[in-house]
């Protein structure tokens, strides 16, 4: 009687199968077209990711140029930087929306702390904290 695979090893095997695939279907095509032309191919389509990837950074930069008519915070947001006086919309625009908002409403403000980065169960490795939206610190891990 054969022994039962562990849960490890049927990981690596269906890892191995999807693997394998891609690698299959590439020689086969390297075989049928030849080398110059499949490598023209490839030189070919990454050519044109490189310039749709371009031309979707140029769109973003004019719009948040538009938007914000500051070219020392459209860099920032571009870099996806965070600052002390960033507001919430722009903080959202560097960072995209958080995973978590802890809120509490004071007499003469509102304090928030954004969530991002989830390491566990309500563990996260980038906290960042608002007040009345506008950014006044963080902790990062």
């Amino acid at each position: 009687m054969g022994r039962r695979i562990t849960k490890k090893e049927a990981q690596s095997l269906l890892l191995l199968m999807l693997l394998s695939v891609p690698i299959f279907l590439v020689f086969s095509l390297l075989e049928s077209i030849g080398a110059p032309l499949f490598f023209l191919c490839l030189i070919l389509i990454a050519g044109i990711i490189i310039w749709f990837k371009k031309k979707l950074r140029e769109e973003r930069i004019a719009e948040l140029t538009e938007k914000y008519k500051d070219q020392d915070v459209v860099e920032k947001i571009m870099n996806r930087m965070f600052w002390q006086g960033q507001t919430e919309e722009q903080l959202i625009d560097s960072l995209q929306k958080p995973l978590d908002i802890d809120e509490k409403v004071l007499k003469s403000k509102r304090r928030e702390v954004w969530k991002y980065n989830r390491d566990g169960v309500n563990r996260y490795r980038l906290r960042i904290t608002l007040e009345n939206g506008i950014v006044v610190g963080w902790k990062q891990r």
